[in-house]
């Protein structure tokens, strides 16, 4: 059984997604490591960026956590993640965002959490509780598919743990909020974004999917900008993640307000 430790996990899905063409390769060796070390204490790693050794003293992994400065540091044999917060001015007021770059190899992929794993949907809670209840490192907040359920709207279509949860979802792509774009993960650490009509449940099973969460908008596909973008202009919290390389991406997480919440990789 995999160490709930060591998995980069989404916790129900996300609110926008930044993607490329290698969303759909697979997983490949990761580029050697060559940074130095950002600080005194920092451990050391192997040539692709990980931990060359468990530290017995500190445990199974290196953390680091700076609240004051905004940064966050997760590091294992398999995984890291390394966090850092920042701050813009604009003319409505302060924006807070996080930026997250994650690495992960081997067995090391993104998976959907749910509050009640055996009862998914049927239960709310807010992603720092998911995060903390299965003890993950690295987590982004959900699709919000419960409540489009609960106020009876296509909750688009939903599998966790190669289950179809929900499937009703629009015939082609939409422009309207939420647009119920599909963000589908696997096994190998891929992952692929389709819009609405292009695959069905079945389609996902079958392809090998273990995870389908309905977001939206796509903001880039193949390297190209979606051009439905143009028509969301929510000053809403929005969380996004993008396909640097296999095996290393990038989440974003805005927040108009300061964020009181620690990220996940610092509780671990």
């Amino acid at each position: 059984m995999r160490n709930p430790l060591r998995l980069a996990a989404l916790t129900l899905a996300l609110l926008c997604l930044i993607s490329s063409a290698q969303a759909q390769q697979p997983p490949a060796t990761p580029i050697p490591y060559e940074a130095s070390a950002p600080f005194e204490g920092y451990p050391a790693l192997d040539e692709q960026g990980f931990l060359k050794e468990q530290l017995p003293k500190n445990g199974p992994a290196f953390i680091y956590a700076d609240k004051k400065d905004g940064r966050w540091i997760y590091i294992d044999e398999t995984l890291r993640v390394e966090i850092e917060r920042r701050v813009t001015k604009l003319r409505y007021g302060r924006v807070y965002y996080f930026i997250a770059h994650i690495h992960f190899r081997g067995d090391t992929v993104f998976r959907g959490w749910s509050q009640s794993p055996q009862r998914p949907g049927r239960e709310i809670a807010k992603p720092e509780q998911i995060a903390r209840q299965h003890r993950l490192v690295y987590a982004q907040n959900g699709d919000l598919y419960t409540w489009r359920v609960y106020n009876k709207k296509y909750p688009g279509i939903i599998i966790r743990d190669g289950k179809i949860i929900h499937e009703q979802t629009y015939s082609k792509p939409n422009v309207n909020p939420p647009p119920l774009d599909e963000l589908s993960l696997y096994p190998d650490g891929r992952m692929a974004i389709h819009t609405p009509g292009e695959m069905t449940g079945q389609d996902y099973l079958a392809a090998g999917a273990t995870d389908v969460f309905s977001f939206g908008p796509i903001l880039i596909r193949n390297g190209i900008k979606e051009e439905r973008t143009a028509n969301f202009s929510s000053r809403e919290p929005r969380s996004a993640i993008g396909v640097v390389a296999p095996g290393h991406f990038v989440g974003i997480m805005v927040e108009r307000h300061r964020c009181s919440l620690l990220p996940a990789a610092a509780q671990a």
